[in-house]
């Protein structure tokens, strides 16, 4: 899930690039490819929105505007078409072909009062929002939408025949490019391939191949000022690499992820330049197409930094070079594992969850399989706790809970562990530590959490009942452990109910 989050995003940076390059240009049809290039930004940015920010409304939000997308992309892509291969269009005429996409944005925007675009909306079994469609989608829609796309490929065709042989080159580019979409849309339509996002992950593909055209072919023979301008304005960091290893251009901001001046980059050895990044020049002379995630120290900094390699062809296939993209994700990183800990953290008592718990106990166990040192796990609850919240309330119950938890963290040492299971039950792991250890901490834990408590007005005293398990005598799993813990555990709590029995017996 978290690549396919990183490739979307890659995606909108990559369709923003073409995007800026092709609404520079003067070549004929570069307006409407650039709008394509933009409505695709906002078809991946909703589907990534979707699957970032699990929210309903802003779902719906997302998928009215993907939708406002998908309606536009085929006349869009079919006026670019007409344009690029010299077909004369009036304003008239791109009004009519845009006039039916149009109606059925309206439909659309509509369709809750009518039913006739989507019936209903639902949770898919990926989590994420989905459109049961109605007959307008089905029957109106969908097939202009595909007769519009068969219409670029037509179009295409016919011209292919006619131009001089260095046009036909580019419309053979795009007229095979266009089948990538067009496929990957028809298999997503039909859920031929599971249920994956097939014509947002095809974008990417199908802009690449456009880039490639443009470096390679001149294609949308765009000014190099635009050019420059958007290679020095991205804040991606590119290095163009040939086969020697000779380091041919570099943009400002690989420049300034290095550390680097431009001149101390350009014409230099690529090994000589990320000396200090072992571990990707490694990794990259093998491949020609590639992706990584990687730390790396840059000013004393330590930096996370995604890295994708792209292959420079010619109109041979002759390898000619590698293309490098940076792109510093440390932000992401930190949040990434701001999240992590979020989720091996108990949300009311703010100690580690059952998650955290299993995870050291798993750690734990590799490291005494080669130490051969025991370790211990005491299980424990509060005696009487559902009197407290039904005689005070679950507010001074869960105040309570939150101060049993941190008196228990205050007795133990620094590598050992307690953790809330849920409702008034807890664990500790003990790290090197026999059955004499565990039962001197759990005296400890019993004389701290017996002594009152304050909260609000009341006094309150409480207290706790508790097992021992030691690994490996009682068990060589989490499991085994628990179970004897909570064995001991009952025991513990039937002889106390023995005791206070007698006691009322003696009184009486």
């Amino acid at each position: 899930m978290h690549i396919l989050r990183i490739y979307l995003a890659f995606g909108i940076i990559l369709c923003l690039f073409i995007c800026t390059y092709a609404w520079q240009s003067r070549i004929r049809g570069s307006k409407f490819f650039a709008f394509s290039c933009l409505l695709a930004v906002f078809w991946i940015l909703a589907e990534l929105v979707k699957r970032v920010f699990p929210d309903y409304s802003l779902e719906f939000i997302a998928e009215n505007i993907r939708f406002i997308a998908v309606i536009l992309m085929p006349p869009s892509l079919f006026v670019f078409t007409l344009q690029y291969c010299r077909k004369e269009l009036t304003l008239k005429k791109i009004f009519l072909i845009f006039l039916i996409p149009i109606i059925s944005i309206i439909v659309f925007l509509t369709s809750p009062f009518h039913l006739l675009f989507y019936k209903s909306t639902y949770i898919s079994q990926d989590g994420l929002l989905r459109l049961e469609y109605g007959y307008y989608y089905w029957f109106v829609h969908l097939p202009f939408s595909y007769l519009l796309i068969s219409g670029c490929l037509a179009v295409l065709y016919i011209s292919i025949r006619k131009v001089v042989e260095r046009d036909r080159r580019q419309l053979i580019i795009l007229f095979f490019s266009i089948w990538i979409p067009f496929i990957s849309n028809v298999l997503a339509t039909f859920n031929i391939i599971g249920g994956l996002p097939l014509t947002v992950l095809s974008f990417p593909i199908f802009f690449s191949i456009i880039a490639f055209s443009i470096f390679r072919y001149d294609f949308l023979q765009s000014s190099p000022i635009a050019y420059e301008k958007v290679f020095h304005s991205i804040h991606d960091g590119v290095v163009v690499v040939d086969n020697a290893n000779v380091i041919l251009d570099v943009n400002p901001a690989a420049a300034k992820t290095l550390g680097k001046s431009k001149d101390e980059i350009v014409g230099k050895d690529f090994d000589e330049v990320f000396s200090k990044w072992k571990g990707i020049i490694e990794k990259y002379r093998s491949v020609t197409n590639f992706y990584d995630e990687v730390s790396v120290e840059i000013k004393g900094e330590r930096k996370f930094i995604s890295v994708t390699i792209v292959p420079i062809l010619d109109k041979s296939h002759r390898h000619l070079g590698k293309i490098f993209i940076f792109r510093d994700i440390t932000e992401h990183k930190h949040y990434e594992f701001f999240l992590r800990n979020l989720a091996f953290r108990d949300a009311l008592t703010h100690i580690a969850n059952r998650r955290k718990f299993q995870e050291d106990f798993e750690n734990l166990i590799e490291k005494s399989k080669d130490s051969k040192k025991s370790f211990a796990i005491i299980y424990f609850d509060l005696n009487d706790f559902k009197q407290v919240n039904d005689n005070y309330g679950h507010d001074i119950g869960d105040e309570l809970l939150k101060l049993v938890a941190a008196r228990t963290a205050s007795v133990l040492r620094g590598p050992d562990l307690v953790a809330r299971f849920g409702g008034d039950e807890f664990a500790v792991l003990l790290h090197d530590c026999d059955k004499q250890g565990a039962q001197i901490v759990a005296e400890r834990m019993i004389e701290t959490v017996s002594e009152p408590f304050k909260l609000e007005e009341h006094e309150l005293r409480i207290a706790i009942s508790l097992g021992i398990a030691v690994y490996p005598h009682d068990g060589t799993s989490l499991p085994e452990l628990l179970r004897k813990a909570d064995r001991m555990l009952i025991a513990e709590k039937k002889r106390r109910k023995s005791r206070v029995a007698k006691s009322k017996n003696q009184n009486e």
